[in-house]
């Protein structure tokens, strides 16, 4: 029965929302109840972002922690997935990081830069051939090239950005149980900042590599000035707990895209910007939580990835994917339903009245 009034809240538009249909679909009104959901946990901003992209897939993933089957699968023509290249990157980041602010090492003087940093990249990759070794020496030296390249470009564009008169202060910078404000609850924060940067005004900027292949336009979107309405929490919550355990205020939030180039891909989030997010955004989703409605994102650009893309019936199609429970939510928005009221004033960049 519980199936069936699934599928007939989902496949039929005309459906009425009562409250079997809203529990169906997400509404969990003894969650609620339950108190401060914060309480006693540190928060990731992936966490916060699955939250703002859709309510649902927190529900399933950080509240009931469902997991789909990790099974181990051997590719024949490739190596290292996107997340082991970038966490090889990553690793090269922080060394040469470390190097930059010790005064061993000036990206500025390319040539020795380059090398050091492809020497670094050749020692980390022996350290995972020797977990995971390749399918072949074609393939190793392949996809070696590939981040070898992406490499030579990060320390040319990195040593050009010296020019604007940063210092390079920490790499791997822990804020991890560093407490925030957000809306009207104290949030204890998960998470290690992959650079922390002076500005010559002395403010402090936080820069963050993501090394998805997607390129900096497909990430951030149209509508930086809503942080994705509330997709994109990470530049606000690195924010407030960098300034909060340096003592200093955080002037500008770069996300760096290493492998999106030529030219090396860089979005800029100034503090006026997330002073904006943190009194109007941020807070709708400290809301949400509270009323226990976990109901489905309106875009089914959200469901493109997703761990709770079997249970929620997710199929892609062609260059998109055919989402029924954001179809669902999608034809009730322009509605008067309250529980979808946090939704559309967070993707309108609106505050809750």
């Amino acid at each position: 029965l519980a199936r069936a009034a699934a599928q007939r809240a989902v496949h039929d538009p005309g459906a009425p929302i009562d409250a079997f249909a809203l529990e169906t679909m997400g509404h969990v009104p003894d969650f609620a109840a339950a108190g401060d959901p914060f309480a006693g946990r540190r928060i990731s901003a992936s966490e916060l972002e699955a939250l703002g992209a859709c309510p649902t897939r927190w529900f399933y993933g950080y509240l009931l922690r469902a997991r789909p089957p990790q099974d181990a699968q051997f590719e024949p023509f490739a190596w290292l997935d996107a997340r082991r290249q970038g966490d090889v990157l990553h690793a090269v980041f922080e060394r040469v990081g470390r190097e930059v602010i010790a005064g061993a090492l000036d990206l500025r003087d390319r040539e020795p830069a380059t090398a050091r940093a492809l020497a670094l990249l050749d020692d980390r990759l022996a350290d995972v051939a020797r977990e995971l070794p390749p399918p072949s020496d074609w393939i190793r030296d392949v996809e070696r090239d590939a981040l070898a390249e992406t490499l030579r470009r990060w320390v040319a564009a990195e040593g050009e950005a010296l020019a604007d008169g940063a210092t390079w202060l920490e790499v791997e910078a822990d804020i991890d149980g560093r407490t925030v404000r957000l809306g009207d609850v104290d949030v204890a924060v998960r998470g290690r900042i992959d650079r922390v940067d002076r500005l010559p005004d002395g403010s402090l900027r936080v820069v963050d590599y993501k090394t998805t292949r997607r390129g900096a336009s497909k990430y951030f979107g149209k509508d930086g000035r809503h942080l994705r309405g509330g997709r994109l929490v990470q530049p606000l919550l690195y924010a407030l707990a960098l300034a909060a355990a340096r003592g200093a205020p955080v002037g500008a939030f770069e996300y760096r895209f290493p492998f999106a180039g030529p030219p090396f891909g860089t979005r800029r989030l100034d503090a006026a910007t997330l002073d904006a997010a943190a009194t109007r955004l941020v807070p709708t989703l400290v809301a949400q939580l509270r009323t226990g409605a976990f109901l489905p994102t309106d875009d089914d650009a959200d469901c493109g990835w997703c761990d709770a893309a079997d249970i929620c019936r997710n199929r892609s199609e062609g260059f998109g994917t055919s989402a029924p429970r954001a179809a669902w939510t999608k034809a009730r928005v322009a509605g008067d339903e309250p529980l979808l009221v946090p939704l559309v004033r967070r993707r309108a960049g609106e505050a809750l009245a």
